[in-house]
């Protein structure tokens, strides 16, 4: 016989089973708590069947029912406007170099808006506004709620009876409006004829708050039917519940005031969601809606620093809110607001230079103010920051406004040098940008210095020594800003000896392709010998190249070497126009 436990084991033997027992029921807890946290972002509804107090179950789901996306296919955000590729050319920022083929890949952003609401004509047009721009870019940002199908038993949405529409659940009214001239498409009795109604439009939660900052004006009409199939009362629900699980979880507050907002009770949505951002700076939706909601109320230094907040939790928004800020550079008071924050540089701002789109004359016009602005406060563009804005701007065919963005960011000991050409003598150390000389600074076959001029100390020259061998030059280049009328281009050359068949030429182009001017050729050996060509800027030539080439038709007349110094590059207007080419042969 087995012997029975001791009197005093009986406690012990309890005390174990009560450990094992509460071990067994944490492990549950920890492993429900578990799988509903994976689960809450594809199924909100099943997280919660499995733990009811599930708080990122529950604000998924109230992101669901806010945001109503019945397509899980969100749009490629990776193309342009116009459906193309955005071209990303090689080189530290981007760009190949190469002056012309930089402003060939220069590609436009979203199109430039102004401040203020959108008017009926706008949206009837697709006119892109701060509001509505907001609802068309980029989908939700990355650690934020992921739109999610508002089916609570998961899977397909049911059928609204005898209608073949989709419904929100838990019987909530119908998100596909009627299809307009359906019933024309298929004839009665035809249903094999019938024409498949549309989806709804699939809004993001930050689209649906861009669309509630201004409920007195209307959205387009398709978003505007899958807003007003929201369940307002069941999101506050779900909003209340959070509060009553977890009073410090501020996506509660946040949900209500969302409610609030698509109710029209802006008044009550502001004091949410600023209770939200006055416990946490890492609520993008709230400091989204805060951000607009000052913007509509032009207090732009509070909505920059909301907007500051977000983006410095989810830099991918810059494309979402790139039309409000391009907006805000137009305007004075806005473009103050927020050249001050970017004074302090944000880590977004290099983001928000490369997703301007300048490109817009509207906005390429305020380019130059934005840029002096920027000066005066201390923090001018960087060449990275800048030439990408102004290379867009001449590919527009706004040269001009490129050119006083260009003379706006320039420091003041520079302005001297301001003239048809830029630097001509080469007494400055050259930038990156594109009014400015593009020398580059790794290619083989040749060494360029800039410095003092041989045989000239008191003058300073760029020098070029060819190490021999074959080399297709053309890579000394800068864009110009020129008017239609004659002009004579002129500098002096110096070389101890440069060896090649044909010789060195400056050339002007008004097309990658359409040369309007050459200097006579350039070889041997010269002591500062003066050159000088006159020629004519077409009518709609509205900007143009100015490049030194080897003046090769073939390889074998790409064979180099020697030495070649050049300075006093310029370009002045001329009375005298240029001598008539000769008639053709036979003519």
């Amino acid at each position: 016989m087995v012997a029975a436990p001791a009197r005093g084991s009986w406690w012990r033997i309890g005390l174990v089973g009560a450990i094992a027992l509460g071990t067994l029921f944490m492990c549950v807890r920890v492993a429900q708590h578990g799988i509903s946290y994976r689960l809450a972002q594809f199924r909100p509804d099943l997280a919660l069947m499995i733990d009811g107090s599930s708080t990122d179950a529950l604000v998924a789901l109230a992101d669901a029912k806010l945001s109503l996306s019945t397509d899980s296919d969100s749009d490629d955000t990776s193309e342009t406007d116009d459906g193309s590729t955005p071209i990303a050319p090689a080189g530290d920022d981007g760009y190949s170099g190469d002056a012309a083929t930089d402003a060939a890949a220069a590609t436009a952003g979203p199109p430039a808006t102004p401040l203020g609401n959108p008017t009926a004509s706008d949206v009837s047009a697709g006119v892109a506004t701060p509001v509505h721009a907001l609802v068309s870019v980029v989908p939700p940002p990355a650690g934020s709620p992921q739109p999610t199908d508002v089916a609570v038993a998961g899977g397909p949405m049911p059928k609204a009876p005898g209608t073949g529409q989709e419904q929100v659940a838990q019987g909530g009214p119908s998100i596909v409006p009627p299809s307009p001239g359906a019933a024309d498409a298929a004839p009665s009795g035809q249903p094999g004829n019938a024409v498949a109604e549309p989806k709804a439009p699939a809004l993001s939660l930050q689209q649906t708050v861009a669309m509630s900052v201004f409920p007195g004006i209307a959205p387009p009409a398709d978003a505007a039917a899958t807003l007003s199939s929201i369940d307002l009362d069941g999101v506050a629900a779900i909003g209340r519940r959070l509060l009553e699980i977890d009073p410090l979880d501020t996506r509660g507050l946040r949900i209500l005031g969302m409610v609030a907002s698509l109710r029209g009770d802006t008044d009550r949505a502001r004091a949410l969601m600023q209770a939200v951002a006055d416990r946490t700076r890492r609520d993008v939706v709230a400091e989204i809606w805060l951000a607009l909601d000052m913007v509509n109320r032009e207090d732009y230094a509070n909505a920059i620093a909301h907007m500051d907040n977000a983006l410095r939790v989810s830099p991918d928004l810059i494309g979402m809110l790139q039309p409000v800020l391009a907006a805000m550079i137009r305007t004075d008071d806005a473009r103050a607001a927020l050249v001050a924050r970017l004074a302090t540089m944000p880590p977004w701002r290099k983001a928000l230079f490369t997703n301007l789109d300048s490109a817009n004359p509207d906005l390429g016009k305020a380019v130059p103010q934005f840029f002096a602005d920027l000066k005066v406060a201390g923090a001018p563009p960087s060449d990275v920051e800048g030439r990408p804005i102004i290379l867009k701007m001449i590919k527009a065919g706004t040269s001009h406004d490129a050119y006083s963005a260009f003379m706006a960011q320039l420091q003041d000991d520079r302005l001297d040098s301001i003239s048809n050409v830029f630097n001509g003598d080469f007494r400055y150390p050259v930038t990156r940008y594109p009014f400015d000389w593009w020398i580059p600074t790794n290619r083989g076959g040749y060494v360029i210095t800039l410095g003092r001029a041989p045989d000239a100390p008191e003058s300073t020259a760029m020098t070029i020594e060819f190490l021999g061998g074959r080399t297709p030059f053309r890579d000394v280049s800068q864009w110009l800003a020129l008017q239609p009328g004659n002009y004579v281009l002129s500098g002096l050359a110096n070389s101890p000896g440069l060896n090649t068949l044909r010789g060195m030429t400056w050339r002007v182009y008004c097309s990658p392709n359409k040369n309007v001017a050459e200097t006579p050729l350039l070889r041997g050996q010269m002591s500062w010998q003066h050159f000088e060509q006159i020629f004519t800027v077409p009518d709609g030539c509205t900007e143009q190249l100015l490049r030194l080439e080897l003046a090769a038709r073939v390889p074998a007349e790409e064979e180099v070497s020697g030495i070649i110094s050049f300075t006093n590059i310029a370009i002045q207007h001329s009375d005298v126009a240029p001598p008539a080419p000769p008639p053709a042969a036979g003519g």
